[in-house]
């Protein structure tokens, strides 16, 4: 029996030696995933404090694949709804070919940014003038995508209506 009890010991021995750095890595790894989320967790609710919209996208379906609280409120989209949609279905002003073709320095890394102005079609039927500042984003690993940051410039254009109509109304 004491030949028994020393395997025994021997084995639980063994098996602590053997068991305590899984578990510590299991207990290392779940306090690094919870940091994690955290940490994503912030920067999300982040982006969505701004007042700007931004939209990710697919480069090669035009599919949204991310947008902030900003630019649900600029399109009057719900997330889910938005998910489900191409950058085309809100940018009404262009055709699926002139958008690529906007789209081409980009991806060709000819320009690393571009910055243009257009209409977003909100969900109840209006269109706001924006501005958008665009770019491809590749990083190592993953599916390149387009980040879009779009201001709604609705009070700048209503000011420049007012200076041309007053220029033009001036004697």
């Amino acid at each position: 029996v004491p030949l028994l009890a020393v395997l025994v010991v021997a084995g639980m021995l063994l098996l602590h030696i053997l068991v305590r750095p899984l578990v510590r890595k299991l207990v290392d790894s779940e306090l690094a995933t919870r940091q994690l989320h955290t940490e994503l967790s912030q920067f999300k609710n982040t982006l969505d404090q701004t007042l700007d919209g931004v939209f990710m996208f697919d480069p090669d379906t035009l599919r949204l694949t991310y947008v902030n609280e900003g630019a649900r409120r600029q399109v009057g989209y719900s997330e889910a709804e938005l998910m489900q949609m191409q950058v085309l279905d809100i940018k009404t002003d262009y055709t699926q070919e002139r958008f690529r073709q906007l789209l081409q320095p980009l991806i060709e890394g000819a320009q690393p940014s571009l910055t243009f102005q257009s209409l977003h079609r909100h969900k109840d039927g209006h269109d706001t003038p924006v501005e958008t500042f665009l770019q491809l984003i590749s990083l190592e690993g993953q599916e390149p995508r387009f980040v879009a940051m779009v201001s709604d410039i609705s009070e700048r254009k209503q000011a420049e209506q007012r200076i041309a109509h007053l220029a033009s109304h001036d004697t």
